[in-house]
């Protein structure tokens, strides 16, 4: 049964020209009458290619809709004058399919229109049982309504045309989106591997550095700084562990990202690493969103390890202010300049821009001063109360 179905709904319009031809030649040969009238007028002969040209035009009224309304319409103009109108049902309804097809479907409808108004008046004129204005009315009111319904089935096509084409650009602004959110997701994994990688990675060479040279003369202080890069590398596995656990939709609870509240702990690491540096902190910690709190911490971070790289052993200060709405964090180095100051491919400079600008702040400066390396950065203020800190100002050990 589907089968059947689906053949049909291919076939419709050959079946309904087939259908209609079949009639008006039953018409014709059974010698059909209208008004006392032939209903097919003219020879024989001539009547029966007249029903051909009516009807088997409507095999492509879809398809071709404009040159099969045509097809009809001219029929009807030309034969009328010369054979007489015809008055059988088969072709009153071939008509009315081709006006009805070239309203709805061609691609210049009002030219099918204007044929259409003249081979009308070309039929009524042939046609003696059209005589009063109330004729003329009545069989240009069954075009009127085969146009109406064209009309409507015109719109109908170009309203769903109208909604695919919205569709089809919904769903390209959705893949672009997508495609955005995954690049900015990739983008951010990619920054926060570098930012824990470059930490732990500067520390433990400077580390190793140092142990290197003191393995022989100071064996404690080689098992110290042994000891200092195994804590390193132990706090950027657990980073790693933690970021990993977040990227998991089935991974346990993970523990708060690193944000203000742990800027003393990373000073202390980097001063273990031997690091001189001089931490200032506000009388209270600002409240900032979870966006902005961690962009503070990795600034810091990536400032101390990029003064580790590019200047070791020169004084580096952190300060962390409240100013207003917004907290200020700036971290600057004595740099000592050389080859070293020049290396690297500015990812962490990025990476700090851009986490500062999805968090809402600015990165004010990061560049080089008369005496070494600043990086300035504002960020905003969730609200004006601030947490307890314990400890208003450390400096360097």
């Amino acid at each position: 049964m589907r089968a059947t179905t689906d053949l049909l709904v291919r076939r419709r319009d050959p079946l309904l020209a087939g259908a209609l031809l079949v009639f008006g030649l039953a018409e014709l040969l059974l010698h059909e009458h209208y008004q006392g009238r032939p209903a097919w007028p003219g020879p024989t002969a001539a009547s029966i290619v007249e029903a051909c040209l009516l009807t088997t035009p409507l095999c492509w009224r879809r398809s071709h809709a404009t040159r099969s309304s045509l097809a009809v319409l001219a029929t009807v103009a030309v034969w009328s004058p010369v054979f007489g109108a015809v008055e059988a049902t088969a072709g009153f309804l071939a008509l009315l399919v081709s006006v009805f097809s070239g309203t709805a479907y061609a691609r210049r409808p009002a030219l099918v229109l204007g044929v259409a108004a003249l081979a009308l008046a070309l039929h009524n004129a042939a046609d003696p049982s059209v005589r009063t204005v109330v004729d003329w009315f009545w069989s240009a009111g069954f075009l009127a309504v085969a146009v109406l319904l064209g009309g409507a089935v015109r719109t109908r096509q170009l309203r769903i045309v109208s909604l695919e084409r919205d569709a089809g650009t919904l769903a390209r602004e959705y893949d672009e989106r997508v495609a955005a959110a995954t690049t900015a997701e990739r983008a951010a994994i990619s920054r926060e591997l570098h930012d824990i990688v470059a930490h732990a990675v500067s520390v433990i060479v400077v580390q190793a550095q140092a142990g290197s040279r003191s393995l022989d003369d100071d064996p404690e202080t080689t098992r110290s700084l042994l000891s200092t890069i195994e804590t390193t590398g132990r706090s950027a596995l657990e980073d790693l562990r933690r970021m990993l656990r977040v990227l998991s939709d089935d991974g346990p609870a993970v523990d708060p990202a690193p944000g203000l509240a742990t800027v003393a702990a990373l000073v202390d690491g980097f001063r273990d690493a031997g690091v001189a540096v001089d931490l200032e902190l506000p009388d209270g910690l600002p409240r900032l969103s979870g966006a902005a709190d961690l962009a503070a911490y990795r600034l810091v971070q990536e400032a101390l390890t990029n003064a580790v790289r590019h200047a070791p052993g020169a004084a580096t200060r952190v300060k962390v202010r409240v100013e207003g709405a917004t907290v200020e964090v700036v971290v600057e180095d004595a740099g000592r300049g050389g080859p070293a100051s020049t290396t690297g491919a500015g990812r962490g400079l990025i990476g700090m821009r851009e986490r500062v600008g999805l968090a809402g702040g600015a990165l004010v400066e990061a560049g080089p001063t008369g005496h070494g390396f600043r990086v300035w950065a504002r960020l905003p203020v969730e609200t004006t109360s601030l947490e307890p800190l314990g400890t208003t100002r450390e400096t360097a050990r």
